[in-house]
C-alpha cells in the first residue's frame, strides 16, 4: 500500500455502497486515510461519474454521502491542460479508454504510488502501480 494512493470511481462506489465482494479489501485503505496514514486522490472526473446515476434517481440522500466522502477523505484534481497530455500519451501508448487515461494522468500528475481500481482492462499501463481489487 502506497503513501499517495488515486483511487478510481468503481472503488469509490463499491466503498460507499458496502459492496459485499469489494468491501473488505478497500476498507484498510479508507481506515489508513483516516489515521493520516496515507493520501488518497481522485479526480473531478471520479466525482462525475458516481454523481450521474445518482442525480438521475434524485436521490438527495445519497448525493450528500458521496459530497461528504469527496470532501473528508480526497484530494481532488481537476483535469487541466497537462493532464490531458498525459491522458493522451497513455491512451496513445495502451489503448486504453479515455476515462482510464485521464485517471492514471492525475495520479501520475499528483505523483501518487499506487491506483487503485477493479478495472482489469488498465493492468497493462506500467507507469504506476495498478492494484487491481477483486
Amino acid at each position: 500500500m502506497g503513501l499517495n494512493v488515486f483511487v478510481d470511481s468503481n472503488i469509490i462506489i463499491y466503498y460507499l455502497e458496502k459492496n459485499e465482494r469489494f468491501f473488505p479489501s478497500i476498507l484498510p485503505y479508507f481506515e489508513k486515510c483516516q489515521k493520516k496514514e496515507l493520501i488518497l486522490f481522485t479526480s473531478s472526473l471520479s466525482l462525475m461519474e458516481v454523481l450521474v446515476p445518482i442525480l438521475s434517481m434524485n436521490s438527495r440522500s445519497l448525493e450528500a454521502k458521496y459530497s461528504y466522502l469527496f470532501k473528508n477523505f480526497f484530494k481532488v484534481l481537476d483535469i487541466d491542460l497537462n493532464i490531458a497530455k498525459i491522458g493522451a500519451y497513455i491512451k496513445g501508448k495502451y489503448g486504453v479508454r479515455t476515462p482510464d487515461a485521464l485517471q492514471v494522468a492525475c495520479a501520475k500528475k499528483a505523483g501518487c504510488d499506487e491506483f487503485l481500481t477493479a478495472d482489469t482492462g488498465i493492468i497493462k499501463i506500467k507507469e504506476i502501480k495498478i492494484t487491481i481489487i477483486k
